[in-house]
């Protein structure tokens, strides 16, 4: 099997002067092509041994979508170090959670460098207060000499290729997880067969580079198979969504990563505009993943776009998590499909009973060529069939341990089974993902999953869709949970009278909500995913943040 090193090295005596990434911004783009990513990795590697970076170190990257974004990252690979991206603090976030995050960072991993742009090291460096041995200090990427030497021989051959990817959750410190060059090529393999390049394809993203989507679906796997790369800040995709749907066309794109809010953001950003304004004829794929896929969000995208020459059946599904490097199931092409299951059967029996009405659950697919899934009660007992619990994987492409966390790793992995902390089920050979097990309410008894309460509030004009959360507070009195709701909603709409939907939440799933909170647009609290974030919103919640009425 192939190193990371020996790939680059291929693609540069194949095709040097092949332009693999273009960077764009508004009307702008900047090719970069495959001798200049190699040159620019060995600049990197050269500074790295210069700093002291060893094998095994990890070195934590912060930048901007660039050609030193990829070549910094690439390099820790090829020079045997641990290279992980960390997210680019947001023009919305304080400047004092940023240094939160970082001090958090610093003390749950062994972190040798820090890498940024001058504006960013001199705010680090002038807080950092915290004294962490294996730390060596913040660097400027303007510290590291251009030379223009695209020299992969002279580099030492280490012992070992691996990244870091920091999981995406929300709670307490960022899990480190290591994956293999190994690992990734068996990803690449087995995923590869679910969405096929040909010829001239190319994906263009505007997603974060520091989540799993980004890096492995949009970055590496790209780079591997040789596929070009068009990437955009995600900041300004947020601010200007048609620029994705503009550069497909420009650059006859193929291949599109989207989480289900993107889906709805794209269509109702675009739908006072004229569906000839875009050209999606070239789009093979658009892959939703990351987070629940929801019917309704997905027959407008289709319904608002097929007019721009959008394949309805380009639409796929999948299952995805750092700890696996990323996929472990995927639908094909055009069989996107849903499975209607009785409500009352799904919330009390914990079983998905086809039915005509009912809740609606995307299919993720099936498991991948390497992928082993099972289902498994609380006490590990396996389930058939049709019965929910939580969804248990084994490959050759899963994590062997959390990076530095023996005690996380051995809570994960049981018996070579990693235990991925969501619910689903299997049905027809097809995966069902329901919920996180953590998110699930207990609330006089009654199980409640927060997607039910949170369709029902989706479904309300005077709401903003998408923009809601449900979760639940411990009553101490009663010894069960109290259901808070967080919706945003216009501004005509903030003194609504929320009595009806109450009712018709009680009707419908059996639970009283205790707390309802009408919130202007924009107030909700996103990971860094850019998510809204149910333990975010919860504990600001908690902290008085928002208004309880």
């Amino acid at each position: 099997m192939e190193t990371f090193r020996d790939i680059m090295t291929r693609h540069l005596a194949e095709d040097p002067d092949k332009a693999w990434l273009t960077l764009v911004s508004g009307e702008r783009a900047e090719e970069h092509t495959i001798r200049q990513l190699v040159a620019r990795t060995c600049d990197y590697c050269a500074f790295y041994r210069s700093a002291g970076v060893a094998e095994g170190d990890t070195v934590v990257v912060i930048l901007r979508e660039s050609l030193d974004l990829v070549a910094a990252f690439f390099a820790g690979i090829i020079c045997g170090a641990l290279p992980a991206y960390y997210f680019y603090p947001s023009p919305k976030q304080s400047v004092e959670a940023f240094l939160a995050s970082i001090d958090t960072l610093l003390l749950h991993n062994e972190v040798k460098i820090i890498i940024s742009y001058p504006e960013v090291i001199s705010v680090l460096k002038g807080h950092h207060r915290i004294s962490v041995p294996e730390f060596v200090g913040f660097y400027e990427c303007t510290e590291v000499p251009v030379t223009g030497r695209a020299d992969l021989a002279a580099i030492p051959v280490p012992l070992h290729e691996a990244f870091l990817q920091f999981s995406s959750g929300t709670t307490g410190a960022k899990k480190g997880v290591k994956i293999s060059a190994k690992a990734l090529q068996n990803q690449v393999r087995a995923y590869e067969g679910f969405v096929p390049y040909a010829p001239g394809d190319r994906v263009v993203s505007w997603l974060p580079h520091y989540h799993d989507m980004g890096l492995i679906a949009c970055i590496l796997m790209p780079f591997v198979l040789g596929v070009p790369v068009t990437m955009m800040s995600p900041f300004e995709w947020v601010r200007n969504p048609r620029l994705l749907l503009d550069w497909i066309a420009r650059t006859r794109g193929t291949h599109v990563w989207l989480p289900n809010f993107a889906l709805g953001h794209l269509a109702k950003s675009c739908a006072e505009d004229d569906p000839g304004e875009f050209d999606l004829s070239s789009v093979k794929r658009i892959v939703c993943c990351s987070e629940p896929v929801l019917k309704v969000t997905v027959d407008e995208f289709v319904a608002r776009f097929t007019a721009s020459g959008l394949a309805p059946g380009c639409l796929q599904n999948c299952f995805a998590m750092a700890e696996n490097t990323f996929a472990m199931t995927s639908t094909r092409e055009g069989s996107l499909s849903f499975l209607t299951v009785d409500t009352e059967t799904f919330r009390r029996e914990h079983r998905a009973q086809p039915a005509a009405e009912g809740r609606t659950i995307a299919s993720a697919g099936v498991p991948l060529p390497n992928i082993r899934i099972e289902i498994a009660a609380e006490d590990g007992t396996r389930l058939p069939d049709g019965h929910v619990g939580e969804i248990l994987i084994k490959s050759d492409c899963m994590l062997d341990s959390y990076h530095n966390n023996w005690e996380q790793t051995q809570k994960a992995i049981i018996d070579g089974w990693f235990k991925t902390g969501d619910l689903g089920f299997l049905h027809g050979g097809e995966l069902y993902v329901t919920g996180r097990s953590k998110e699930m309410l207990i609330i006089g008894g009654e199980n409640i999953y927060p997607q039910d309460i949170e369709a029902i509030l989706n479904a309300k004009d005077f709401l903003i869709p998408g923009r809601n959360v449900a979760f639940g507070i411990e009553n101490p009195k009663t010894g069960t949970e109290q259901l808070v709701i967080l919706a945003e909603a216009p501004p005509e709409h903030l003194q609504a009278d929320l009595m009806p939907l109450r009712i018709e939440i009680m009707s419908a799933l059996g639970v009283a909500v205790s707390k309802f909170v009408l919130l202007p647009h924009m107030t909700l609290l996103k990971g860094t995913a850019g998510k809204i974030s149910r333990y975010l919103n919860k504990q600001a919640y908690l902290a008085g943040t928002f208004k309880r009425s």
